[in-house]
């Protein structure tokens, strides 16, 4: 049995990081839940935190458990990742055909910046969320896929130190980038993700799934469960954090989170019965091939409307203030279809990779660790491991 509630909170936090990359003039694009939607990767750090410390902190014992351990992670983040760097280089090769052989103004350079050869290298090696680039690589999204992996090795060796060093380490990660975070917000200092913040969030939220998870055994042992309405509050813990209204948000925001998927792990109220129901349940499935495909099919579209803005002379994009490039149809009600449109292609894609790529990668390489496992199934309740 899995904790499908909190799965299917992990598909929509998908949803809602698809919403704030879609640059388009819909009569969504300035409201507060889209332009906070990002905070659902601090969701998913919560999440990946609760959920590997409810599947491993008590069964990874040793030198081959460790093993095992990081051959199911490389096969749950690397696959999917490669095959949308493959595919990302090979757009970049046809936006270079299309810049020196037929003139047409596509933006920035091929190849250059965040698209260089070395930001590629960087991702293939999982180190560009890190802070050594001055700019997201290549598939933006996977800084967090990188922080996340880097997160996995202190997770394992936390493991590995004893039940002791790994309640102190959690606590003590927590503490630290947590407040390092509220710092950083309290006075107002500009730290952008690729700069190191992405790994501040990526720890605070990750060690903060893991002393909720402690919380969560600890409550569970003594026969107790969250009440029903308590869920009520969740959401709105949550919901306050994408409207804008909790303040420190990166601060305040995870431990938001951590109190709902604290209460969302019993799945005893109406709204965990209607998480479990069929489209949040698909949607959680494929969440991580939402989030790591919605952003090379985004750069499909914006690779053909610039050439067609080229080619036709059609002004397609215009500037907004706060700089950034917003593409328009001429029409709002139009921009709100292409939207639904570009949504349901974003999910029909995501299911074909799951399917074809995403699964099958995680099952082939959780058949290598399979072959030498030696970890004892879990007494505890099964999860989805993100």
């Amino acid at each position: 049995m899995k904790f499908n509630a909190l799965e299917s909170w992990r598909g929509l936090c998908a949803i809602g990081v698809v919403l704030v990359h879609v640059s388009l003039a819909t009569h969504i694009l300035d409201l507060p839940p889209v332009q906070n939607a990002g905070f659902g990767v601090d969701f998913f750090f919560v999440l990946s935190g609760f959920v590997l410390a409810h599947a491993y902190s008590e069964r990874l014992k040793g030198a081959a458990d460790a093993r095992n351990f990081l051959i199911r992670r490389i096969g749950r983040l690397l696959p999917l990742h490669l095959v949308m760097l493959a595919f990302m280089v090979l757009l970049e090769l046809a936006k270079l055909v299309m810049v020196t052989k037929f003139h047409v103004n596509a933006g920035q350079a091929p190849f250059s910046a965040e698209t260089s050869l070395t930001a590629l290298g960087a991702s293939v090696v999982l180190v560009n969320g890190l802070g050594i680039l001055p700019y997201y690589a290549w598939n933006g999204p996977s800084w967090s896929i990188s922080t996340e992996f880097w997160a996995y090795l202190l997770f394992l060796g936390a493991c590995l130190a004893g039940a002791r060093l790994y309640r102190l380490g959690a606590v003590t990660l927590c503490v630290l980038c947590g407040g390092a975070l509220w710092l950083l917000d309290l006075y107002h200092v500009e730290l952008h993700t690729y700069e190191g913040a992405g790994v501040l969030r990526c720890l605070f939220g990750f060690s903060g799934g893991m002393l909720v998870n402690l919380a969560y055994r600890r409550i569970v042992a003594h026969g107790w469960a969250a009440p029903a309405w308590l869920e009520y509050v969740a959401v709105i813990a949550v919901a306050g954090v994408f409207c804008g209204i909790v303040p420190w948000a990166r601060t305040l925001g995870p431990i938001a989170f951590g109190f709902a998927i604290f209460v969302f792990a019993f799945e005893s109220g109406a709204i965990s019965r209607v998480l479990k129901t069929r489209v949040p349940l698909h949607l959680g499935q494929i969440s991580y091939s939402i989030y790591l495909v919605h952003f090379p099919l985004l750069a499909v579209v914006n690779g053909v409307a610039r050439a067609a803005q080229s080619v036709l002379h059609v002004p397609l994009y215009h500037q907004s203030a706060n700089g950034t490039w917003i593409l328009s149809f001429g029409n709002v009600w139009l921009n709100d279809l292409v939207l639904v449109a570009l949504l349901l292609l974003i999910v029909g894609v995501a299911t074909l990779t799951y399917r074809l790529i995403e699964n099958p990668g995680r099952e082939y390489f959780n058949r290598l660790a399979g072959r030498r496992d030696t970890i004892a199934p879990s007494p505890a309740r099964s999860v989805a491991v993100p």
